[in-house]
């Protein structure tokens, strides 16, 4: 970074686990060390697969609205 722009800019500042977590959002999860990496993959691993409540009551459509669906396809055809 130095010889392109002659800024001084640590490893961490260019892309480590703080940037991703922290500013730029890409990444969910920092762990400290390697225990504290495991520990994080069990809990999401412990986490895959579970069913959540839906708090909102669900009810069937009444009926099929054909309009919307035959002119949506209409427009993508031209």
């Amino acid at each position: 970074m130095k010889a392109a722009t002659g800024e001084v800019v640590s490893a961490e500042e260019l892309g480590g686990a703080e940037v991703h977590t922290k500013k730029s959002g890409v990444a969910d999860y920092m762990a400290e060390n390697d225990r504290h990496a495991l520990a994080l993959c069990r809990q999401i691993v412990a986490g895959l697969n579970t069913k959540k409540a839906i708090d909102i009551p669900l009810a069937k459509p009444s009926e099929r609205n054909t309009t919307l669906a035959s002119s949506t396809a209409s427009s993508r055809s031209t």
